[in-house]
């Protein structure tokens, strides 16, 4: 008797055992199944960022007419004669042709605006400028615009505006200097608040050096 209570409990652990067995094996049939998928839907989310990013490049280099596989180099190091390749998340030209073209005598190519992907990249061309204090590509200067520069240099949009509707040759030089010409004579402003002050009620009709 005993030993058939040993034989039956024996048989009740064994067939437990194989149904935990199979449950377990279902479940990481299951979970393996899950990871697939996911692991699909991650690299068909890849190659979707992947097109998307290659599509946005394509548009901005269209928009500000840079050739598609343009490339910048800079020096890696201000000491170092070798240089590498910049990666540029956005390229914008600067102003339109037509309003260019109106504040100047003649047309020249306009500022081409990049902004640089890794904070890396920022620090160093930083570094360098501090090094070299004047950045030059080509001929060309390359200017630096930081937050709280772009905000002042924003800060002068009323003025313009107002100076566009008087038909006054003006120009907002680097950093951030309002030069207007009144009469053939230049006045250079810092502030926007005193450029305002000067030419918001300021009469184009009379063509006379405002106070």
């Amino acid at each position: 008797m005993q030993r058939e209570q040993m034989k039956t409990l024996s048989d009740a652990i064994q067939q437990i055992k194989t149904d935990m067995m199979a449950y377990f094996d279902t479940k990481a049939a299951t979970i393996l199944s899950t990871l697939n998928c996911i692991e699909n839907s991650f690299s068909t989310l890849g190659d979707q960022v992947v097109q998307l990013e290659q599509r946005l490049q394509r548009m901005r280099t269209t928009s500000c007419r840079r050739p598609r596989h343009a490339r910048i180099y800079v020096p890696s190091d201000p000491t170092a004669s070798g240089s590498r390749e910049l990666h540029c998340s956005a390229a914008y030209r600067a102003g339109s042709p037509h309003s260019y073209c109106r504040n100047h005598e003649r047309a020249s190519p306009r500022s081409i605006l990049i902004k640089l992907l890794h904070f890396q990249d920022k620090v160093k061309i930083l570094r360098l400028a501090r090094v070299k204090k004047e950045l030059i590509f080509n001929g060309n200067h390359i200017f630096i615009y930081s937050a709280d520069l772009t905000k002042r240099r924003r800060s002068f949009d009323p003025v313009k505006r107002r100076l566009r509707e008087l038909n006054l040759k003006f120009s907002l030089r680097y950093p951030c200097t309002l030069s207007v010409w009144v009469d053939g004579k230049e006045q250079q402003f810092t502030d926007h608040k005193a450029a305002e002050d000067t030419f918001i009620s300021f009469r184009n009709s009379s063509m006379s050096s405002p106070p």
